[in-house]
């Protein structure tokens, strides 16, 4: 297990000092001059518990998970940069994008895309929940509705999605983006939602059809790219264009003049 992986293990834990700093330092693109007492003020903790933290994952202390950081960072860095020129020398790249993006548009067929807008016309609130690049995806969705009225709120915080969710009733719409299916924390906020009678969607991948029980309404994402790409565009991709067709099909439904709103 790399590093990182250990890192986003962490964030699934129950230390929320730990979960801080773990955030923290996935999220940072580069760790030059990053400094223990940085840390120590960035996620308000005692520069104790950052190095409890890093004995934790088994170093002497912050110095030498720096190094190990840096080190790993500068490897996914020209990792990334191999997959991106295969990617894009490869013939199929742009034919696996519009394949994605068809496929998806077949598998979300009529009678979902009626269930979607009427989930949203019956929604008083909707909170959006995701990490990583699904919170990004989850991102775009809030700013485009939030535009043209709906009280849309993205969260990628797991605790303050749990205590966003505890709030929920009949009236609230949870909406998930989880591709995988299998990131639990966001998996086990959706069946919150569940449990306080909130409605449900779940934005997943079509290998993921056993999770349709776990909400109301289930819309499954295409991709065939190769896993060993770090870079995974069609899938993301098709996400958005999926929020395209939801977003214009609402707009026509509720006979929306986009040029009455600004900043559209």
């Amino acid at each position: 297990m790399s590093l990182k992986e250990k890192l986003e293990q962490l964030l699934n834990g129950r230390n929320a000092s730990y979960i801080s700093i773990a955030r923290y330092l996935v999220n940072r693109k580069s760790y030059a001059g990053l400094k223990l007492k940085d840390v120590a003020k960035e996620c308000h903790v005692s520069s104790a518990t950052v190095v409890r933290f890093c004995q934790s994952l088994g170093f002497d202390g912050f110095a030498d998970l720096k190094y190990h950081l840096t080190h790993e960072l500068e490897k996914d860095r020209s990792q990334f940069e191999a997959d991106l020129h295969i990617s894009r020398e490869n013939p199929r790249y742009w034919e696996m994008i519009l394949d994605a993006c068809k496929t998806s548009e077949q598998l979300f067929a009529r009678e979902k895309q009626e269930r979607f807008l009427e989930l949203l016309d019956g929604a008083k609130e909707i909170i959006l929940i995701g990490l990583g690049t699904s919170y990004l995806t989850a991102k775009d969705f809030e700013i485009r509705f939030t535009r043209i009225g709906l009280k849309c709120r993205a969260i990628d915080d797991i605790i303050l999605q749990k205590f966003a969710i505890k709030n929920t009733d009949e009236n609230s719409l949870v909406i998930a983006f989880c591709y995988s299916g299998a990131t639990a924390p966001v998996m086990d906020n959706l069946r919150l939602a569940r449990a306080k009678h909130a409605k449900t969607i779940l934005w997943t991948c079509e290998d993921n059809t056993y999770l349709e029980e776990e909400c109301d309404l289930a819309i499954f994402i295409h991709s065939t790219e190769p896993s060993h790409l770090r870079n995974s565009t069609s899938s993301r991709i098709a996400f958005y264009f999926i929020i395209d067709l939801v977003y214009f099909a609402y707009i026509d439904r509720k006979n929306i003049h986009l040029e009455d709103y600004m900043d559209i």
